[in-house]
């Protein structure tokens, strides 16, 4: 250790010398940091239930043509240090959980080669494998949490499959993920030895420390006011009709059917969102709200929409959990069109999106909220908006060419967080979505049917926004059966489409 007087002798060189020394020592040191709020409740959440994969997140990543080996590990290893989230694990400090970041981690590529059985038998084997996968358990203290594979379908045929705990990531990390790694790659086998990506200017170890710093004084209390307002009186359960009994303690057992709009109605959409001057976030979340108040009768109703919480440009290109659920209410009146639920939806998403930087893990705090036994917090439906964008990262092309479609499994985690999620996305000039639901709670025939009435819906508004919500034939009578719409040729339809496991809707988007 130098003296005063030492350093104050040093030339500017010497300096910067030691400088840089300090910095090198402190990047090899494990570096302990705060969890954002978002992490801790996910911390939290793995702690009630220790290994459950319902916040596992799947991503794949096809390539068909010639690969290089070499070049896929060395960009893994470039994304491996680029990014402090999968170099993390998390431990209980003094105070409560901390995450550790590693200064490095070593590349963990498993390979699973199934190009030695016959080839009508790989799909399957490999859908067999993705979902096996899907449900494999992390533990967050053990190391990092992110497993890698590599699986090999012939010599033109290879799927990268990166398994992530929530905990670090979300829907806009993937396609952080996946279009980093298409450039790394890419730079690697054309020879580059550097990667070409420009440096990060902050890590989400950095977002977690300013999070904590920031949310507090009044900057806290006028958001905190405005959701306690806005939410003051709001019902804790939505009384939507159920197949099966409720668990005494909820369970997240869960599945997803997929569903598509025609181009027409797709087309029809679009232009009332221009004609009325809103998002098809908005239109469709109308739309979804005008559902459930036809199958539970509530007037009074509260969804979930998970939002992507990236406001500032620095953000954008990190890995990391940023996403955060916004408690969007409406309040119905009997008699009401879906022109007048339209505006409403348009008022208050502006609102909401105004105030959305307070984390809904605060939320809960602030309001202590009630917890009822066997239904989750708030809120038990969702409503996902994607970006089309993220939908396609997710699938990307590997020099310019890609694996069909039919080609892929579709894979999903068999799990549901809530009773409810509704996930819709635009892909130019085609909507599709899909229900996420709870199969302790519904059948597939509820669902196929909910599919049915829910582009009923759509089509009946498309052609006359003003009609009443009441009017539009479901042929629902809640007050005496709950939905019906039970037909077995209905049961266990499903959009075999590729999904990505979490959503958020980038708010800057506009129709």
């Amino acid at each position: 250790m130098l003296s005063k007087n030492e350093v104050t002798r040093l030339n500017l060189a010497d300096k910067r010398q030691i400088v840089r020394a300090l910095l090198q020592s402190t990047f090899r040191s494990p570096r302990s940091f705060p969890l954002s709020y978002a992490q801790e409740q996910l911390w939290f959440m793995d702690k009630l239930q220790p290994g459950s994969p319902v916040y596992n997140i799947p991503l794949y990543i096809p390539f068909q043509g010639s690969f290089d080996l070499a070049s896929l590990k060395k960009a893994l290893a470039a994304l491996i240090q680029r990014h402090d989230m999968l170099r993390v694990h998390f431990e209980t400090g003094d105070e409560g959980p901390v995450q550790i970041v590693e200064p490095e981690v070593a590349l963990d590529l498993h390979i699973e080669d199934l190009s030695t059985l016959p080839a009508d038998q790989r799909g399957a084997a490999m859908g067999q494998w993705l979902n096996a996968e899907v449900q494999k358990p992390f533990d967050l203290a053990a190391g990092v949490c992110v497993r890698y594979t590599l699986i090999r379908l012939d010599s033109f045929n290879h799927v990268l499959c990166a398994t992530m705990h929530h905990i670090i990531t979300d829907a806009w990390s993937l396609g952080v993920f996946v279009s980093e790694m298409n450039t790394v790659y890419g730079a690697y086998r054309s020879g580059q030895q550097a990667s070409p990506l420009p440096p990060l200017q902050v890590e989400y170890s950095d977002y977690a420390r300013w999070q904590r710093a920031n949310l507090r004084g009044l900057r806290l209390s006028k958001l905190v006011n405005y959701w306690t307002a806005q939410l003051a009186g709001a019902p804790s359960i939505l009384q939507l009709p159920t197949d099966y009994p409720r668990p005494k303690d909820q369970t997240f057992n869960g599945t997803l059917d997929g569903f598509v709009f025609d181009d027409e109605l797709s087309a029809e959409l679009i232009a009332l969102c221009r004609q009325h001057k809103i998002t098809l976030f908005m239109l469709l979340l109308a739309c979804y709200y005008t559902l459930l108040y036809r199958y539970t009768g509530q007037q009074d109703l509260v969804v979930g929409a998970p939002v992507a919480n990236r406001g500032r440009p620095e953000l954008e290109p990190i890995i990391g959990m940023f996403v955060n659920t916004l408690i969007l209410r409406v309040k119905l009146q009997d008699g009401q069109t879906f022109a007048d639920l339209l505006k409403e939806v348009q008022a208050m998403s502006l609102a909401a999106f105004e105030h959305q930087t307070l984390p809904f893990e605060k939320l809960i705090d602030e309001l202590n909220v009630e917890r009822v036994p066997g239904y989750p917090p708030l809120y038990q439906a969702v409503f996902n908006f994607q970006n089309a964008s993220l939908i396609e990262s997710a699938n990307p092309r590997a020099e310019g060419e890609t694996m069909e479609s039919g080609d892929f499994p579709f894979v999903h985690s068999n799990t549901a967080k809530v009773d409810l999620n509704l996930t819709v996305t635009q892909n130019e000039s085609k909507i599709s979505g899909g229900f996420e639901y709870n199969t302790d709670l519904f059948d597939s025939a509820t669902i196929a049917a909910m599919i049915d009435h829910f582009k009923m819906i759509a089509r009946k508004i498309a052609a006359d926004p003003s009609i009443s919500l009441m009017d539009i034939p479901l042929g629902l009578d809640v007050s005496e059966t709950g939905p019906d719409g039970n037909d077995a040729d209905n049961a266990g339809r499903r959009d075999q489409t590729r999904s990505i496991e979490d959503g958020e809707f980038n708010f800057e988007l506009s129709d």
